[in-house]
């Protein structure tokens, strides 16, 4: 007689509670919510559990008109919204503060103020990343001032222009004329270029630098004799006849 055997019955599947199913997904919406709110560097429409998540706490970026000396920013889609603020990472704001990445996370630290106040950040402790405002960027990018007379500077180009209109550091100043740095430092900072006309020099006061005009550095190679300048006290430039 043939053996008949009875498949066992499947068991029925534990119903989740409506309650859980709520939690659960409160959970993931906040999950969701608070991995792009805050920042990380991904791509927006992610999937988690087969739901696309969307990223509901950034704003897309609007264009405005650019108010004059403002920083242009980057619509790279890095930028976050925190607290009705755009924060955007210090990789994006360093070309635009003309001061690279470690410089700018240096002043956070330390503290530096521009425009009389500290730089406004955001730090992710998950990613041990910090943003800094686009406000702050503008600040820092209109950080320089006029030497002697430490007047606002406004727009300031760093480094070398097709019309000469940038600033260079004095250290490269120096390798250019052929001159010591101790040299280059009296001429600007002091005053005692061998120029009838005083030299364009800007400085940066968190990081104590100061930056020449191209134009007079142009300018003074002219007056440097191909054999250097000789030993001793220099006499100051003749005055031009009235």
């Amino acid at each position: 007689m043939a053996d008949r055997r009875t498949p066992n019955p499947r068991k029925p599947e534990a119903q989740e509670p409506d309650e859980a199913k709520q939690r659960r997904g409160l959970r993931l919406r906040e999950f969701q919510t608070t991995w792009v709110h805050d920042g990380v560097e991904e791509p927006f429409d992610l999937k988690i559990s087969g739901i696309e998540a969307r990223a509901t706490a950034i704003e897309p970026p609007t264009k405005e008109p650019q108010a004059e000396g403002k920083v242009v920013m980057l619509e790279d889609g890095k930028s976050f919204i925190q607290d009705g603020v755009r924060y955007f990472p210090l990789s994006s704001a360093a070309p635009l503060a003309q001061a690279p990445r470690s410089t700018l996370l240096h002043w956070i630290k330390k503290g530096a103020k521009f425009d009389g106040r500290p730089l406004e950040t955001f730090y992710f402790a998950p990613a041990n990343r910090y943003y800094i405002s686009e406000d702050s960027i503008h600040r820092a990018a209109n950080r320089f001032v006029k030497w002697p007379s430490q007047e606002p500077a406004g727009s300031v180009t760093l480094g070398e222009t097709c019309d000469q209109s940038g600033y260079i550091g004095i250290g490269e100043a120096a390798r250019t004329l052929g001159v010591d740095h101790r040299t280059i430092w009296l001429w600007t900072t002091h005053g005692a270029a061998p120029t009838a006309e005083p030299l364009d020099v800007v400085k940066c006061p968190p990081s104590d630098q100061f930056y020449i005009r191209e134009r007079d550095v142009s300018r003074l190679k002219k007056l440097i004799p191909r054999s250097g300048l000789k030993r001793g006290r220099r006499q100051p430039p003749a005055p031009k006849p009235g």
